[in-house]
């Protein structure tokens, strides 16, 4: 039986800088790749209400919501996902990664660019550093 979802991701700035995450090698979609914090909606859950509790629980840290920058969609065999991925500005807390993630870095565009992270997530960045 096909399985569906809703998902939100965060793109989190801090003055010229963003922030990645690195996947667990045990999570269940994309193991051991780079990502942004966010994740699944909970039924009868907000949007951003969803984004503000998944940044919390990844990254401990609170966020400002911008805007929406992206909607998406990943499938995989019977399972599709469709989310949408906001800007957001570092409202406070301290970076305390969950055990989904096992790395950090707060990197600008430029660094972004040059290095070898997906295509997919390079573009998520460059929508929401366009002015």
């Amino acid at each position: 039986m096909p399985t569906f979802g809703v998902a939100v991701k965060a793109i989190i700035r801090k003055e010229a800088k963003y922030l990645i995450i690195k996947k667990s090698k045990s999570e269940d979609v994309a193991p051991d790749t780079f990502d942004l914090p966010g994740g699944r909606v909970q039924f009868g859950e907000g949007l951003e209400e969803a984004l503000h509790r998944e940044v919390r629980e990844e990254t401990g840290l609170e966020i400002d919501v911008k805007k929406p920058i992206n909607a998406w969609t990943f499938t995989d065999g019977d399972f599709q996902l469709v989310g949408i991925t906001y800007l957001c500005d570092l409202k406070g807390g301290e970076l305390a990664l969950s055990g989904e993630h096992v790395s950090s870095a707060w990197l600008s565009l430029e660094e972004l660019k040059a290095s070898n992270l997906p295509p997919w997530l390079i573009k998520e960045f460059e929508k929401a550093t366009f002015k």
